[in-house]
């Protein structure tokens, strides 16, 4: 089946199923995930929007923390980073990351989080997209 043959199909669906699931490949298509983090708790995640005339970093680069138990996602606000040989340190106004390409440490309200490093290829959890989808403007 050909790309243009399976949206139609996809939109025609829609007609018959949940916007979410076109808001979901909508946005999918417009950001790719540069980092990704999963513990019990919260899913971590970076991704670059494709915005072709946006110039401004703070626009095109998020951290996202989603937090699974209460199916909530919030922006973290980027102060700082740096990385020391294999380790990346990520400084934001109220969190810390530290990371390498195994796995990650998130401080929040001073308690440590252990997270483990997932593959930017694999799929984020339904709820995990369906936020997504929907703070992405």
């Amino acid at each position: 089946m050909n790309d243009e043959y399976a949206d139609i199909v996809f939109l025609f669906d829609l007609m018959f199923k949940d916007l979410s699931a076109f808001r979901y490949k909508y946005y999918m298509s417009n950001y790719k995930i540069l980092f990704h983090f999963e513990s019990e708790v919260f899913s971590v995640i970076e991704i670059k929007r494709f915005l072709p005339n946006e110039t401004d970093k703070s626009r095109i680069y998020f951290w996202l923390l989603f937090d699974k138990q209460e199916t909530t996602l919030r922006k973290l606000n980027f102060v700082s980073m740096s990385s020391e040989a294999e380790t990346e340190f990520r400084v934001f106004e109220n969190e810390r990351l530290i990371f390498d390409k195994q796995e990650g440490v998130l401080v929040l309200n001073s308690e440590e989080f252990y997270l483990n490093a997932v593959s930017a290829d694999a799929g984020l959890n339904p709820g995990f997209q369906q936020a997504i989808a929907e703070f992405l403007p």
